[in-house]
């Protein structure tokens, strides 16, 4: 994501459990955020800044999720 500034997005993630995991370039400041979902955040999206090297840091937001486990098999 550093490398390449055209790139605003990748993620990946699962329809079966609802996990998902992305990166993504905020238009704002330009910097990097670490987005993720999944059972231990009640599958709400939850934003974190980034360091030089990428680790997380401070979490920024968290936006309702759309996943509800009940509904998979």
């Amino acid at each position: 994501m550093r490398s390449f500034q055209s790139i605003h997005w990748i993620s990946f993630g699962t329809g079966k459990s609802g996990e998902y995991l992305g990166i993504w370039r905020n238009p704002t400041d330009n910097s990097l955020q670490i987005v993720a979902a999944n059972k231990s955040t009640n599958f709400q999206s939850i934003y974190y800044a980034t360091d030089g090297l990428g680790t997380r840091t401070a979490k920024l937001k968290a936006e309702p999720g759309t996943y509800d486990a009940r509904l998979r098999p």
